[in-house]
């Protein structure tokens, strides 16, 4: 019974990603979110620091950085262990990191206008207001002197992971 509970709050929080499809949404609930990360990556775990460093050694070598985050904009981490279909990720692509997620967010509308999908969302409307704090504006910078936006971003990763990572059982 607890499992079918889990299961369908997955599937409800999964269905207010795919609906993020107007400024009229809202976010889900922090804990419904939470237990639905911890549920779709139980094998693997939300984020690890491999994950965090990968993605930050991904940005260090991204020649067109300021392309894809322009200074002045909101960028945001979350986890969406999910594809746009609404399919749950396989433990390799969780592994791999692919149901993180780093959303470029326009200040004036909060549309996403980069991030879980390829085209314009409403997913940073729809991430739980615990998750949306870490949001941040990305700060000036060259592609050739890009650290502190780097170290913006992995701080607001590293409080994403601290936000989602459940407390470790009592020895």
């Amino acid at each position: 019974m607890e499992n079918m509970r889990r299961d369908e709050n997955s599937r409800n929080v999964i269905e207010s990603f795919l609906d993020a499809d107007d400024s009229s949404v809202t976010g889900v609930e922090y804990d419904l979110y939470k237990q639905a990360c911890e549920d779709l990556t139980y094998d693997v775990g939300v984020l690890s620091d491999k994950q965090i460093d990968d993605i930050v050694e991904s940005l260090n070598e991204e020649s067109e950085i300021l392309a894809y985050f322009p200074p002045g904009y909101r960028c945001c981490p979350a986890a969406l262990p999910f594809d746009n279909f609404g399919r749950p990720l396989s433990d390799d692509q969780i592994v791999d990191g692919e149901h993180i997620h780093i959303l470029l967010i326009n200040n004036i509308t909060g549309e996403t206008l980069l991030g879980f999908t390829g085209d314009k969302s409403w997913v940073f409307n729809a991430l739980p207001e615990e998750i949306k704090k870490l949001a941040f504006v990305i700060p000036q910078y060259t592609a050739e002197n890009r650290e502190s936006f780097i170290e913006l971003l992995k701080g607001s990763l590293k409080n994403l992971q601290s936000t989602l990572t459940p407390p470790s059982p009592a020895s």
